[in-house]
């Protein structure tokens, strides 16, 4: 299970900002194929307030 929280007034709110705030920064899922991962990057791609730092890519070996 994921929850994420609205802040009580957004238009308010910091702005994440990964290299200067301790906190989640980092999301990791498993799929099944690279087909569903990049299927999945698009979807989130192209969601209304998703900002997405770069595309999934290999770790290591892949």
């Amino acid at each position: 299970m994921l929850t994420l929280w609205r802040a009580a007034d957004p238009e308010k709110a910091t702005p994440f900002d990964r290299k200067n705030i301790i906190g989640l920064h980092h999301f990791a899922l498993k799929a099944d194929s690279v087909e569903t991962l990049k299927s999945l990057h698009q979807t989130l791609v192209n969601t209304p307030g998703v900002e997405i730092e770069f595309a999934p890519e290999p770790l290591g070996d892949g």
